[in-house]
């Protein structure tokens, strides 16, 4: 029944939905595509980050100081925002704020979901426009510190 199946989609004069001619240009299409490799993995992140930390994003970054962004924030954008001030780097990975779970675990033990709250409240620092979202994982603060 497959075998028939399959010819019948193939020699399907009236609706033609897989041809050589679509194959073809599938395998054209693939092999087109870049391969990734893994010279990625093996870059140090000052290499990775190296364009992100360039001189001409220095002047993008705000420069009044943490203490007006902090007086402003409440709650957990405040917890998070003082989380990413201990970072020293302007660029940074989403791996390394994480490493803040266990303090803003024992600043709000209810909340049961301390890691997608991070991801959410970078978001809102992003979209107030604290950070910038660089490629996934990866983010870059726009406050000098």
């Amino acid at each position: 029944q497959i075998e028939q199946d399959y010819l019948s989609l193939f020699n399907d004069i009236e609706h033609p939905y897989i041809n050589d001619e679509i194959l073809r240009k599938a395998e054209e299409i693939l092999d087109a595509v870049p391969r990734e490799t893994n010279q990625r993995a093996e870059l140090s992140d000052e290499q990775l980050f190296a364009p992100i930390l360039s001189e001409e994003f220095a002047n993008e970054q705000f420069d009044g100081g943490t203490e007006v962004i902090l007086q402003n924030l409440s709650a957990w954008k405040r917890s998070v925002f003082e989380c990413l001030i201990k970072i020293e780097s302007d660029v940074f990975r989403l791996d390394e704020v994480y490493e803040f779970e266990q303090h803003l675990q024992s600043l709000y033990s209810q909340n049961q979901n301390i890691r997608p709250k991070i991801r959410q409240q970078l978001q809102y620092l992003r979209d107030l426009g604290l950070l910038e979202f660089v490629r996934p994982g990866i983010y870059r603060k726009l406050w000098k510190q």
